[in-house]
C-alpha cells in the first residue's frame, strides 16, 4: 500500500541545516495499523506530511499503491488525514464539515447528506449535526475530524497526533473507537504519536524513530519484550527500562567493583568477559521478602499493582510489586530476576542476548 524510500528532508535555519529525515526506510502493507513513534524533534509528523504531500521531499520516493507519489500534489494521493490542529472550518456545521470532502468530489447532495449522517452515528456524534466547531469539547471534535476524513475515499488514513490535547479517559475511548474503525472498514492508517501507550494499543507494527532515522520496526510486543537498542529499551514502557553498565567475570555481573546483589540465572548471562550494559525492566524483578542490600526509597500505587523504587550504592532500581504488598519506606531487601535480563554492547548499543 505504502513504500517509502530512502526518504530525506532538510530545513536551513539560522544555525544552518537540519537533517528531518535521513534516509528513511518503510513498507506498510494494505490494511495494516502502523504506528511511527518517537520524542518531539525526531522527524515523525516531517515523515507523514512528506507522505502526505503538504511538504516536498529533497529525496528519494513515496510510492502509493505502486504509483510513484513523490511529487504529486495532494488531490492525486489519495489520503485522508486528520492533523494535530484538525483543521475544522469554524464557520461551517459539522455536518457540513464532514460533507465537504463529498463536496469537492462532487458527489450529489442526497449522497452526501446520507453519508456524512452514516459516519456521525458510526462516531457517535449524530446529536451535534448542526453544532459549529467552537461550541465542542476536545473529544467531540476529535470525533469529527475522523468523521470528515472517512468521508474522504482514501487509501492511506494519515493520523498526526491525535490525542494530544484530550484527557485520559476520552483517550482511552477514542482509542477503542478508532481501532475498531479501522478493523471494521479495512482501513490502512499511519498514525504518528509521541505516546507510546497509544502506540502499543493500536499498531500491529511500531516504527521506532529517532534523530531523522526509523532505528528499529516491529509488533509492539518484539519492540517491548526483545528490543535490538538500548533508545528503544529505554523509551518503550512506563516506567522505562534500568540501563546501567556492568562488568561480567565468569558470568558474574559487577558494580563498580562489587559484585551486583540481584540473582540472575547464570543461563540469561552471555558467556563473555568485560563491560556490558545491563537492562531491567521493573515487571521482571521481584522482591524477596529477606533482609537484603537494596533499600526501599519509594513507593507509588498504580492500580492493581505498586512501583517499589530501590537504591543500593550509587545505583537506583524500579521494581513491580502487588498492590497489597508489606514493603514500607526503608526496609532492606533482596532482589531476583524473575525473566531475561537484557544485555546490550556499550558500544553500539545494540542487543548481545
Amino acid at each position: 500500500m505504502l513504500e517509502i524510500k530512502a526518504l530525506k528532508k532538510c530545513y536551513t535555519t539560522g544555525d544552518g541545516q537540519v537533517v528531518a529525515l535521513d534516509g528513511v526506510s518503510l513498507a506498510i502493507s494494505a490494511n495494516e495499523f502502523a504506528v511511527i513513534l518517537g520524542p518531539s524533534g525526531s522527524g515523525k509528523s516531517t515523515l507523514l506530511h512528506v507522505v502526505a504531500g503538504l511538504l516536498p521531499a529533497d529525496g528519494g520516493e513515496v510510492i502509493i499503491r505502486d504509483n510513484v507519489a513523490t511529487h504529486a500534489p495532494v488531490s492525486e494521493r489519495r489520503v485522508a488525514m486528520v492533523l494535530q490542529n484538525l483543521g475544522l472550518y469554524p464557520h461551517k456545521t459539522v455536518m457540513q464539515n464532514v460533507e465537504y470532502p463529498m463536496l469537492v468530489a462532487k458527489a450529489k447532495g442526497d449522497e452526501r447528506k446520507r453519508c456524512a449522517l452514516d459516519l456521525l452515528r458510526l462516531l457517535k456524534i449524530s446529536d451535534l449535526a448542526d453544532r459549529k466547531p467552537r461550541t465542542l469539547s476536545g473529544g467531540q471534535l476529535q470525533r469529527v475530524a475522523l468523521a470528515r476524513a472517512l468521508a474522504k475515499k482514501a487509501d492511506l488514513f494519515l493520523l498526526d497526533e491525535p490525542f494530544s490535547d484530550l484527557d485520559a479517559q476520552i483517550r482511552y475511548e477514542l482509542r477503542n473507537e478508532l481501532k475498531l474503525l479501522h478493523v471494521s472498514r479495512g482501513l490502512t492508517t499511519v498514525l504518528v504519536t509521541h505516546d507510546q501507550e497509544d502506540a502499543m494499543a493500536l499498531a500491529d507494527r511500531i516504527a521506532l524513530m529517532h534523530k531523522g532515522k526509523i532505528i528499529e520496526v516491529g509488533s509492539p510486543r518484539r519492540l517491548y519484550e526483545q528490543p535490538r537498542t538500548v533508545f528503544a529499551a529505554t523509551f518503550m514502557g512506563r516506567p522505562p527500562m534500568t540501563v546501567f553498565r556492568v562488568s561480567l567475570a565468569g558470568r558474574c555481573p559487577y558494580f563498580d567493583g562489587s559484585r551486583l546483589p540481584i540473582d540472575i540465572a547464570d543461563t540469561t548471562i552471555p558467556s563473555i568477559e568485560g563491560d556490558v550494559l545491563l537492562g531491567l525492566r521493573p515487571e521482571d524483578i521481584s522482591v524477596v521478602m529477606r533482609a537484603g542490600e537494596w533499600c526501599v526509597e519509594l513507593i507509588q500505587a498504580a492500580g492493581g499493582f505498586c512501583y517499589v523504587h530501590l537504591k543500593w550504592a550509587r545505583l537506583r532500581m524500579v521494581c513491580r510489586s502487588d498492590s497489597q504488598t508489606e514493603l514500607r519506606i526503608g526496609d532492606r531487601v533482596a532482589l531476583k530476576v524473575m525473566a531475561n535480563a537484557h544485555f546490550f554492547d556499550p558500544q553500539t548499543e545494540e542487543r548481545i542476548k
